[in-house]
């Protein structure tokens, strides 16, 4: 059971400036370096990063200590294996449980006994909130209408996105979690929380659910893990799960499948150096402090050509955009290819732009991010 999406959501993989799709075509120019705030075009123009990469780069690009951290860690050991059996590979399980209505048309429904609850995004209370929505905690009552179409017994678990990243920014009501956790308490079912995006710093606090109080069962967590530097992801669980996997016979492995790369030394040095750089530079409460400026800053965008609704929250964003005549998309990305060729690198997902620099940004950057945003917003207008 999952927390279904905005339905003119895109892949998370579809990345403009780099992929041709059949609708539009493709930004020519590519990056070819970065430092702080910035990357580098192959044409040697300075483009401010508006996305810290792709949601992950939250302490910046180029940071040495980092890249010293990964470099001694391959010296002394590139990799050792941390399970002998129990493969399995990865990919349809996501698309099944997701609610990113593209991946689903074009994957299918997958895996069986799959079921969605309604997105949160409601246009009509919601537009132009500050912070969380006043309205939508209902939605999460629908669980309560699936707990008696399947029976508790049948349901594992219910996995969401504290708040939507890719399909659009979409931030959860005010009590919409905490009425989750609520509810899956009292029936026995496991809560997960996906925070491969809002971990580590991106709405305020490590995570979400220590940012909106909230505590789930299972939560995972990437990207900001290693600052982008080196693929990893982690899976952290409550004390009960944990010790009913330790529990089984001494000759059987405890946790009995993994991948390749489970563990690997070099991501994990990338990890610790990241997670010192997050504490040494209060990096985590900086985006606390920013929050309001950001938000004003954001804001000041809403009487642009076609804007229909500013989300914020943390040091993240999401403007939405009428839907073009030509169909879904072609307005956002129009915004998207404005703002990139002056100079500011920015998400497009459908007719969203997704702003979420790195936790190190500073006024004057974010100012910046805003106007060259605005002269984009205008002229695809």
């Amino acid at each position: 059971m999952s927390q279904d999406f905005h339905p003119n959501a895109s892949p998370d993989h579809f990345w403009m400036p780099f992929t041709a799709n059949r609708q539009f075509k493709a930004t020519p120019r590519l990056l070819e370096s970065a430092e702080g705030m910035y990357y580098t075009a192959s044409d040697g123009r300075q483009v401010l990063d508006g996305t810290a990469g792709l949601w992950c780069c939250n302490a910046g690009h180029g940071r040495r200590e980092i890249s010293e951290a990964v470099s001694r860690q391959i010296a002394k050991m590139d990799f050792a294996p941390t399970f002998q059996m129990g493969y399995h590979g990865v990919g349809f399980g996501g698309i099944s449980v997701g609610g990113m209505v593209n991946n689903r048309k074009a994957f299918g429904a997958l895996l069986p006994g799959v079921d969605h609850l309604p997105h949160t995004l409601d246009l009509q209370r919601n537009a132009f909130s500050r912070g969380l929505p006043q309205h939508g905690v209902e939605r999460a009552d629908e669980l309560e209408r699936l707990v008696v179409l399947h029976g508790a017994e049948n349901i594992a678990a219910v996995i969401v996105e504290p708040m939507s990243g890719s399909a659009g920014v979409i931030l959860p009501p005010v009590g919409y979690l905490q009425r989750l956790r609520e509810i899956t308490a009292k029936h026995g079912i496991l809560l997960i929380f996906d925070e491969v995006i809002t971990g580590f710093g991106r709405v305020g606090e490590a995570f979400a659910a220590q940012r909106w109080g909230v505590t789930p069962d299972v939560l995972t967590c990437a990207k900001g893990l290693t600052n982008g530097a080196i693929p990893m992801g982690a899976v952290l669980v409550a004390d009960h799960l944990f010790d009913a996997f330790m529990k089984g016979p001494e000759s059987v492995i405890e946790f009995f499948h993994g991948y390749t790369y489970s563990g690997h030394p070099v991501a994990c040095a990338a990890a610790l150096a990241t997670q010192q750089i997050y504490q040494q530079e209060n990096l985590f409460q900086k985006a606390i402090d920013l929050e309001p400026y950001w938000q004003e800053a954001l804001f000041s965008l809403r009487d642009l050509p076609n804007v229909i609704d500013i989300r914020t929250v943390g040091l993240v964003a999401g403007i939405q955009f009428a839907v073009h005549a030509d169909g879904v998309g072609k307005r956002g990305y129009e915004v998207f290819r404005e703002c990139f060729e002056k100079g500011l690198l920015v998400r497009a997902s459908g007719d969203t732009i997704a702003l979420s620099p790195a936790l190190i940004v500073e006024k004057a950057e974010i100012d910046q991010m805003m106007e060259l945003l605005a002269d984009g917003i205008r002229k695809a207008g």
